[in-house]
């Protein structure tokens, strides 16, 4: 019997972004990161949420520009600062509007990068409903 030739096209990549809803925002002042200094850049403390003004449009382009790339499957990084500094209703908010703008049998992807100290169970609950893959720093 003869081998099945193998492609050599590439799978297409889910379409992924890298959000930073708390801008350098954080509870936290570890050493290495990279990001705590950028507060300056932000001006006043309340301008550093991306609020539902700002997140609204984001994820509705987000999607248009994903049907661009012929993709389905879209992949949210919420990084940081530290993004659970917003709070579990910031983000009950955040994974649900991907929904109201995902094209049919589409997937939807929610990754957290975060350092783990604000655990709880109502918490735990939420990311385990929505799926959400966890990084811890």
């Amino acid at each position: 019997h003869r081998l099945k030739q193998r492609s050599t096209k590439p799978e297409p990549a889910p379409f992924m972004i890298m959000v930073k809803p708390a801008g350098p925002a954080c509870n936290y002042t570890c050493e290495y990161c990279y990001y705590l200094d950028k507060k300056d850049l932000f001006g006043r403390p309340a301008r550093l949420c991306m609020n539902e003004q700002v997140l609204e449009p984001f994820i509705r382009d987000y999607f248009a520009t994903a049907q661009e790339t012929q993709e389905q499957e879209v992949v949210f990084l919420w990084h940081g600062g530290e993004p659970t500094w917003l709070g579990l209703d910031y983000f009950k908010t955040a994974f649900a509007l991907p929904w109201h703008h995902c094209p049919p049998g589409w997937r939807i992807v929610n990754l957290l990068q975060i350092h783990g100290g604000n655990r709880n169970t109502e918490r735990a609950q939420f990311l385990k409903f929505y799926e959400v893959l966890i990084g811890l720093s």
